[in-house]
């Protein structure tokens, strides 16, 4: 994703973009090239930004990680979240 502090910005912008505007498909869409993110400091935020997301927007998120077969971040991001 090339720099790292650029990249956690968009990936921060991303939950305010969902929780403050209401663009959650705007949002998980953004967040899509970084989902194949192996930086732990990245996916870190990759994670958190998707469990905000999903606090107030669980179909969606859910939806959007079925779609492009991330198991593995739905199981990480539900666990951040109440279900």
């Amino acid at each position: 994703m090339g720099d790292q502090d650029y990249a956690r910005r968009i990936i921060n912008a991303c939950s305010l973009l969902s929780f403050g505007y209401r663009r959650h498909e705007l949002a998980l869409d953004a967040l899509r090239p970084a989902l194949t993110e192996r930086d732990p400091t990245l996916r870190h935020a990759v994670i958190e930004s998707l469990a905000g997301i999903r606090f107030h927007a669980e179909e969606a998120v859910d939806r959007f990680l079925e779609s492009q077969q991330a198991r593995d971040l739905a199981e990480q991001v539900a666990s951040r979240t109440l279900a």
